[in-house]
């Protein structure tokens, strides 16, 4: 979800700055006020008016201030801002530019509200997909941050899917994916946010089938971004992938097909020694590195990649499949490898070390993480070793079994006392998958 701070400079002066709660104090105790709407609503006015481009994008800004909280996005929508900004767009680059950000901010608020439903009825899809293929617009990352904002909805998937339209389904996508997949590894990636876009969109039923479709490979296409030095395009490629691996049906064709497994255990891999018989199986691309393999440091890329794994070992098929490829051994060297990190960092905390790395750019995340990195190397631990357990308890069962059988044989009484066959436990539920 992506929210955007008002990009105007103090030091521009207009009239309609004067909008812009003069009674600051008395909006800030209480934002709901009826003078607050008003003054948004003059604010509006002026925009309906159609002055020139520099005092529409002075009003456009006051929307932008107060669209960055969320209480605010729903004073502006219910003044009319969400529709005043749809108007406002396709008239001046720059007027644009603020017109697609008060937008974004609004679908950041609203999800599946009365705000995102006007943008969809209004045809703000077709209208920022225009916009991107003008190539001199200069409005690229507002329009691919305000899709992505709307597609988080099913009804904003839908609408970029173009499922209500017969014969241009999915003609969205394909134009956006190309210009994602043709911009791979540009020094300035001014597409990676099309990542969040294929995820959201993955989502919905429509959006999987358009991803799977084996005509156009376009699952195979995208695989390669998981080693993208931008952790946008790593994190969205990685939530499709996951998305892609609800349905038990596909199993057989990602796991033996797409070959799935070693694009999922790559950013999984790090520069640990293996043996002879932990490389036998494994697929070479994972270990040909050998000391210089650099394990992925994203954090919410490795457990999506843990889930989207566990997904695949629902069926006993997909575990036999997983633990013939050795991702066992991959998962094991990497939670050795997360455990001595995390006692480290305690080391270094307990010195009084409190410099901390420069975060760099905000990336917002794609799903709120709900169990821990450990935790869901627990589960995927259990899954992969269950049916080994199981064939283990059962064979100790049946030995103990024999062993009984023999002693009560060796005693010559009549009423030799009967025995009960152990009962054998099966393998970790399916259900147990997060």
């Amino acid at each position: 979800r992506f929210v955007v701070n008002s990009a105007t400079g103090s030091e521009r002066v207009l009239a309609v700055k004067v909008h812009l709660f003069v009674h600051k104090a008395e909006a800030a105790m209480d934002p709901a006020t009826e003078s607050t709407l008003a003054q948004l609503r003059e604010v509006l006015s002026i925009m309906s008016e159609r002055p020139d481009a520099r005092t529409r994008e002075a009003a456009l800004d006051v929307l932008l201030k107060m669209t960055a909280t969320s209480e605010g996005c729903r004073l502006v929508h219910e003044a009319g801002g969400t529709v005043a900004s749809c108007r406002a767009l396709g008239d001046d680059a720059s007027v644009d530019k603020v017109a697609l950000s008060v937008l974004t901010n609004l679908a950041a608020a609203d999800g599946e509200g009365p705000g995102a439903q006007d943008m969809l009825r209004r045809g703000v899809v077709d209208t920022v997909m225009a916009t991107l293929a003008d190539k001199k617009s200069n409005t690229q990352k507002e329009a691919l941050m305000l899709l992505s904002n709307l597609s988080r909805s099913v009804h904003g998937s839908e609408r970029l899917m173009q499922t209500h339209v017969e014969g241009l389904a999915g003609l969205h996508m394909r134009k956006l994916l190309n210009w994602y997949l043709s911009s791979a590894g540009d020094k300035k990636d001014s597409w990676d946010l099309v990542a969040y876009i294929i995820f959201n969109v993955s989502q919905i039923q429509e959006g999987r089938d358009f991803m799977r479709r084996r005509s156009t490979d376009l699952l195979a296409q995208i695989l390669p971004q998981l080693r993208s030095d931008s952790v946008l395009r790593r994190r969205g490629t990685a939530g499709t992938i996951y998305n892609l691996c609800f349905e038990e049906e596909d199993h057989y064709w990602l796991l033996n097909e797409l070959k799935i497994v070693p694009h999922l255990l790559y950013p999984l891999c790090g520069p640990e020694e293996l043996t002879l018989e932990d490389k036998t199986g494994m697929d070479p691309v994972l270990w040909i590195e050998g000391e210089d393999k650099e394990r992925e440091t994203d954090e919410e890329v490795i457990q999506i990649l843990l889930k989207a794994l566990l997904l695949l070992c629902t069926s006993r098929r997909g575990r036999e499949k997983l633990r013939d490829e050795k991702v066992y051994i991959i998962i094991r060297n990497m939670d050795l490898a997360l455990t001595e990190q995390e006692e480290e960092s305690k080391k270094a905390d307990g010195n009084g070390d409190d410099e901390q790395a420069d975060s760099g750019t905000y990336v917002p995340t794609i799903a709120e993480q709900e169990v821990g990195t450990s935790d869901l190397i627990y589960k995927l631990v259990n899954m992969l070793q269950g049916d080994e357990e199981y064939r283990n308890r059962a064979e100790a069962d049946e030995a103990d079994k024999r062993a009984r059988d023999a002693r009560l044989e060796e005693k010559s009484s009549a009423d030799a006392p009967k025995h009960e066959e152990l009962q054998q436990t099966g393998s970790t539920s399916a259900k147990d998958v997060d």
